[in-house]
């Protein structure tokens, strides 16, 4: 009974069941007591001792009521041992002081007060039999069943104890009554123990395997894992733990005291107390933490850690702490690379030429110094409860916003950049200009935008389209001078021709060699003064676009034929060769015939002004859908400064009253003017000393295709 009893002990303190501690304790007692009732002598004491191991075994199995689960299972293993130790006092005391025990049987007939105690057994034994079946009702526990059964057999042998006689068949027969309940009471006590074995051998190998899965899971983990005992040594680090560390493997640091292995500096380098290593406190006072910190490599380097120590805990009591770590040295110099690029990026904002402002549900919640120095606000002004939009937008502004508003409902698409109108802190209205563009801002929608004072550039561009309608009338009014003064100089001119050409004929045979010379030089000069003021009139005209422009249908080889025609006196003149090449046939074109002829007449007769020796070139040819008209000469030449300003009205090269070569310069402007009235493109190329190339650019229509084919 006493090895049953020790059985149940070692299981009620793995489940803690109160049931398996009260039996154990019976069966401790009655162990002991019929221990000493097999060794005494026959008598009174050998009575006493088998009717108190049996009653001492009811009353525990009585005091069983439910399979509830101990709170203090140390409580209980006390009570166990005082109950084993005092009743073995007891039995030593039956055994000694035997004469003092009362009568308990009389020539094999058993006293009243033995029937008492058997009585009294018999109903503590139904009550534990009743509460056994009980709880065997409610969770369908065999052992509770056999605990029941066993129960009610020791109450059948303590009713049959009483109507028995020493040593007589009843006396036997409630031995083995008693004997058969001891049986089922062993055999399921001894199967249960069996089977909590079983049971414990399956838990050890489930505990193996999960240690086994626990390490590879903590050595599959990128963060630093360690444990510590209560003295602040190692019991443990895992695989990424280690590397960072710069060991070779485990063994190199267990049981070695983690403060001075890896612990022992601060972030300045300093050396840190063992006194004041939050970790060894986090130890000794069960802390839960979390710091960043500088840890120790095995080659004395050191590196920036993040960690948590947390204790851990068995039965409410501390065995240690387990540490997790990073190693953060990256990720603090990504840090401190990201504050100076915010650094820098605030500097960027608050030295930014716009204004910029950070707008969400209708209130500012950033503005820069340049939205400050622009508007005047400060951020308090404009952030408040009780700030409104309307506040700091007029009329005209608010209208701006109002439509920008319906037209996104509507679904249009519209500009990020507009402007508006704004007042100031001052109330003064500042036209201003921005950019918008939707954001982030901590963690919920808002509009950044970047705004400019646009008053002064409005101020001025209103300026200068004053300043160009003023310039646009002058040129006018010029044009209108010239336009008028040429013809006020042609119908003089033209009497001064005709009445010098008239005189000369009346005169031809009175005038000598020399007088006739004054005649031509009349007639060359009226020509040239002429010239100009057909120029003159021209370029007026084309100015103010009052000229008369009549395209049609001409023959484009017939107008370069009548320009060649036209120049080629003066060419002769100066002993300079006109070179004119034509491989097409008549080509139709639609244009002004007047404009273009004086263009082209204008462009080879500067060719032959400018070109003292060799020749000029004319070529017509046809290149995909253009016709090229290529007038090259071999003069002067133009520097690229001059060739910015080419086309520009009296201008020239050579200037001043010493200029080398006749002309206002109007030629060029008059027919780059009317090429582009025709839309010809124009191209030139030039060097000093080597000569220049103008090279004109016919688009062919389809019909003009046709035609050409």
């Amino acid at each position: 009974m006493i090895f049953l009893s020790f059985i149940l002990v070692s299981q009620f303190n793995k489940d803690k069941n109160l049931w398996r501690i009260t039996i154990a304790i019976g069966l401790s007692g009655m162990g002991v007591l019929e221990g000493f009732h097999s060794i005494s002598i026959f008598g009174n004491q050998f009575v006493l001792l088998h009717l108190l191991a049996v009653f001492g075994g009811s009353c525990w199995f009585a005091a069983t009521s439910s399979d509830k689960q101990a709170r203090n299972v140390i409580k209980f293993n006390q009570i166990y041992w005082i109950n084993f130790i005092g009743l073995t006092v007891l039995g030593i005391m039956i055994i000694v002081f035997r004469e003092f025990i009362p009568i308990m049987q009389i020539d094999g007939k058993f006293t009243n007060i033995a029937n008492l105690i058997s009585i009294l057994s018999s109903f503590f034994y139904l009550i534990a039999a009743y509460n056994f079946y009980t709880m065997f009702i409610a969770n369908k526990n065999l052992e509770l069943y056999i605990l029941s059964l066993s129960s009610l057999l020791f109450t059948i042998a303590s009713i049959a104890f009483m109507s028995s006689h020493m040593w007589s068949a009843g006396w036997w027969f409630w031995h083995f009554i008693r004997l058969g309940s001891f049986i089922a009471l062993g055999s399921i006590i001894l199967l249960k123990y069996k089977q909590s074995n079983d049971d414990l051998l399956k838990s050890e190998s489930r505990i193996k395997s999960n240690q086994h899965y626990f390490h590879l899971l903590i050595n599959s983990t990128a963060e630093g894992i360690y444990g510590l005992d209560l003295n602040g040594n190692f019991t443990f680090c895992n695989q990424a733990g280690i590397k960072m560390f710069g060991y070779k493997n485990e063994k190199e640091i267990l049981d070695k005291n983690m403060h001075d292995l890896v612990h022992s500096n601060l972030l300045d380098g300093s050396h840190l107390q063992v006194l004041d290593c939050k970790i060894c406190r986090a130890i000794r006072e069960g802390q839960e933490i979390h710091l960043t910190e500088k840890f120790c490599r095995k080659d004395n380097t050191s590196f920036d850690a993040e960690y948590w120590a947390h204790t851990i805990l068995i039965d409410n009591e501390r065995t240690g702490s387990v540490v997790t770590f990073f190693d953060i040295t990256e990720r603090k110099l990504t840090e401190n690379l990201l504050k100076k690029n915010q650094e820098k990026f605030q500097d960027l904002i608050e030295r930014s030429s716009d204004g910029i402002y950070v707008l969400q549900n209708n209130k500012f919640v950033f503005i820069n110094p340049m939205f400050t120095k622009i508007m005047g606000y400060q951020l308090e002004d404009i952030s408040g409860e009780d700030f409104e939009l309307e506040q700091i937008l007029p009329d005209e502004g608010m209208q701006v916003i109002k439509e920008r508003e319906e037209k996104m409902r509507m679904g249009e698409k519209l500009s990020n950049r507009y402007g508006f109108k704004s007042y100031r802190q001052n109330h003064e209205i500042v036209d201003i200009n921005v950019s918008i563009s939707n954001i982030d801002w901590e963690g919920q929608p808002a509009i950044l935008g970047m705004i400019q004072d646009e008053s002064e550039r409005i101020k001025y561009q209103n300026e200068l389209v004053e300043a160009l309608n003023k310039a646009e009338e002058s040129q006018r009014l010029k044009s209108f001078f010239l336009s008028n003064i040429s013809h006020e100089l042609r119908t003089p001119l033209n009497a001064i021709v005709g009445f010098s050409d008239l005189i000369r004929q009346e005169t031809h045979h009175m005038l000598d060699e020399s007088m006739r010379e004054f005649f031509d030089i009349i007639e060359q000069s009226s020509n040239r003064l002429m010239n100009t003021v057909h120029n003159i009139l021209n370029i007026s005209l084309l100015e103010t676009g009052e000229i008369d422009f009549v395209p049609k249908q001409v023959n484009l080889v017939s107008i370069i034929e009548r320009t060649i025609k036209m120049v080629k006196l003066d060419a002769e003149r100066k002993q300079i060769g006109i070179i004119y090449e034509n491989r097409l046939n008549s080509i139709p074109i639609i244009a002004d015939e007047n404009l273009l002829f004086n263009a082209l007449t204008n462009l080879v007769d500067n060719a032959i002004k400018y070109t003292k020796k060799g020749c000029v070139s004319v070529v017509l040819e046809k290149n995909s859908d253009f016709l090229h008209l290529t007038i090259a000469d071999t003069g002067i030449g133009m520097s690229e400064e001059y060739m910015a300003k080419l086309y520009g009205v009296f201008s020239q090269e050579s200037q001043g009253f010493n200029k080398k070569y006749q002309g206002i310069g109007l030629g060029l402007a008059i027919a780059k003017r009317a090429l582009d009235l025709h839309n010809v493109d124009v191209s030139v190329e030039s060097e000093k000393g080597v000569g220049t190339t103008f090279t004109l650019s016919f688009l062919l229509t389809g019909s003009e295709k046709g035609a050409q084919a």
